[in-house]
């Protein structure tokens, strides 16, 4: 094995690691950054009171007008970042919340 001293395999393996690494390319990484910072943004924003509600646990219809204020709040705090679908699943899950815990309020009346 003529000319395949351990340094010159080194050296070879080592050009080819070095070419293979820096072929690769991230692309997207600028759409993810801002995504995440959407995501911050939208978190600050339903940080603290939302919405007053008034509404009678006893009453069906009145606890539903409360769950559609609340999403309507959710919606006007979040509407900045409609076309990012991490927020839009961050508003829907903080409005899934609500509006159990509005729907226990009620059965806890009745």
């Amino acid at each position: 094995m003529v000319g395949l001293s351990p340094d010159r395999i080194h050296n070879v393996l080592y050009n080819t690691i070095t070419e293979v690494s820096m072929s690769f390319e991230i692309k997207g990484l600028e759409k993810i950054q801002r995504d995440l910072a959407e995501v911050q943004s939208a978190l600050a924003s339903l940080d603290g009171e939302i919405a007053k509600l008034r509404f009678n646990s006893a009453n069906p219809a009145s606890v539903e007008q409360a769950i559609r204020e609340m999403e309507q709040a959710v919606d006007i705090r979040t509407a900045a970042y409609s076309g990012n679908p991490m927020v839009a699943k961050l508003a829907q899950v903080t409005k899934d919340a609500f509006r159990n815990r509005l729907l226990e309020a009620k059965h806890e009346k009745t």
